[in-house]
């Protein structure tokens, strides 16, 4: 539906977004029923198995992996040695494992590995045996078959053969794996490249065994999602929720009866107290003019303290006083004494010279 080009810049005008579509993303239909019907049968059985019942190792088997293991220590213990990352706790240190690493591949290179086959075949090793030869004709099968020779037939009609070079078959082939390599590239570029540590995390548990044991790991994980397995866990699943479902709903009871029985303790409380409510204000009033008359006889049995303390200072002063006083009047009684004797003593002798004149007048006057 084509739209008015008039309404195309108004904003309540529903229009198709235009959806970017990249040419190096394939995008793939997949159906869930159809890959369900296809694969409802597929299951995995590693009940039987049993690590024990694997074919046991020859010995060419053993010497090439003895070799391929003897190379690749050198190999790490070079790049340790380039990269100096020398670890001190460590009792050997990486030129005396370089140096016997280097010791075992030259024993390893003495021995001749057509011997050792010799060895093997005419020793009682029918495994080892049969196993190399069952190798090699599967190499043979994959060798190329040599094409067979045409040669023209005689003939009185024309004959049209088409002859293809190798060389634009590989070159094809290494357009193909270049523009695979492209768009790998490029959905790389726009998804992410993936993180180490998730992929470390994901094979942690298989990249430390043999083939064979990664295989059983897996096959016996992926038993696990078997559909007998799923409704097990699934009616485990929902009787642990039936369980958490009644032990949340005793939960709530006890806690509602808990809720319940507080309520009640409060009710009560309260309703103790009501009656106390109304002559609550009385009891305050009382209680301030009770407190205003404890702080007015605090205050009366201060000033009395106060007014005993007073007495007994003069009490103290008045006895001082009267001690003093009664010192003052000795030394006054002894002092007027003294003067009055004193003028006693003068007016006896004022008097006896007074005599002593009036006799010295007598005689004279008697003559």
């Amino acid at each position: 539906m084509s739209l008015d080009p008039k309404y195309a810049d108004l904003p309540w005008i529903e229009t198709v977004e235009d959806t970017m579509s990249a040419r190096e993303i394939e995008v793939v239909k997949l159906s869930v029923s159809e890959a369900h019907r296809r694969f409802a049968g597929c299951k995995v059985d590693s009940s039987n198995f049993s690590p024990e019942s694997k074919d046991k190792e020859s010995l060419v088997n053993r010497f090439q992996r003895l070799q391929t293991e003897t190379h690749q220590l050198i190999s790490d213990i070079q790049s340790v040695s380039d990269q100096n990352n020398l670890n001190p706790k460590e009792p050997i240190s990486t030129a005396q494992l370089l140096s016997c690493a280097e010791m075992l591949s030259e024993k390893l290179t003495t021995i001749n590995c057509d011997e050792l086959s010799t060895i093997c075949a005419d020793s009682s090793d029918t495994v080892g045996q049969t196993l190399h030869s069952k190798i090699l004709r599967q190499i043979d099968e994959f060798k190329p078959d040599k094409p067979a020779s045409r040669s023209p037939k005689k003939s009185n009609h024309l004959i049209y053969e088409i002859y293809d070079r190798k060389s634009s078959i590989q070159q094809s082939d290494a357009e193909k794996v270049a523009d695979i390599d492209r768009r790998i590239h490029r959905i790389e570029a726009l998804i992410g490249q993936p993180d180490p540590n998730k992929l470390t995390a994901l094979t942690a548990d298989t990249t430390t065994h043999g083939l064979l044991e990664a295989c059983s790991r897996l096959s016996a994980r992926s038993s696990l999602f078997q559909q007998g397995y799923l409704d097990m866990i699934e009616a485990r699943l929902a009787s642990l929720q039936g369980k958490l479902q009644a032990v949340t709903e005793k939960r709530e009871a006890i806690a509602d009866y808990d809720m319940q029985n507080k309520i009640a303790e409060l009710y009560e409380l309260v309703k103790k107290w009501n009656d106390v409510a109304e002559s609550l204000p009385m009891i305050v009033e009382r209680l301030s003019t009770l407190k205003s008359l404890h702080e007015e006889a605090s205050q009366f049995s201060q000033s009395l303290c106060t007014i005993e303390s007073s007495q007994k200072n003069v009490e103290g002063s008045l006895s001082s006083y009267t001690k003093l006083l009664e010192e003052v009047a000795s030394s006054y009684i002894s002092f007027a004494l003294f003067q009055v004797q004193n003028n006693v003593i003068k007016n006896m002798e004022v008097i006896k010279d007074n005599f002593t004149t009036i006799e010295s007048h007598f005689p004279i006057s008697s003559k």
